[in-house]
């Protein structure tokens, strides 16, 4: 969808999925969220790029994935602690 000159919007499932913009010759595709994918000097590899993009990743969100690791982490200790203490 190209809603302007030099501007092409990309939808995926209803909803916005980024856009590539033309500036000065070169093509600039931005995310979802609009973090900069790069810079391309055809609109192809531009369009390919945001079609082909996952702004968010499959998963956990970052904050719960980060405190998963500390309970990892903190549980190993935990245990080498124990397994240390019983051995003495």
């Amino acid at each position: 969808m190209s809603p302007a000159s030099g501007l092409w919007v990309a939808a995926r499932r209803g909803e916005h999925a980024g856009m590539v913009e033309r500036q000065n010759g070169m093509y600039h595709a931005r995310s979802a969220r609009g973090r900069a994918l790069g810079s391309f000097e055809d609109l192809d590899s531009a369009r390919a790029v945001v079609d082909g993009g996952v702004d968010d990743p499959q998963g956990a969100p970052r904050g719960v994935r980060a405190m998963l690791w500390i309970t990892i982490a903190a549980s190993a200790v935990g245990s080498f602690a124990l397994a240390l203490a019983l051995v003495r």
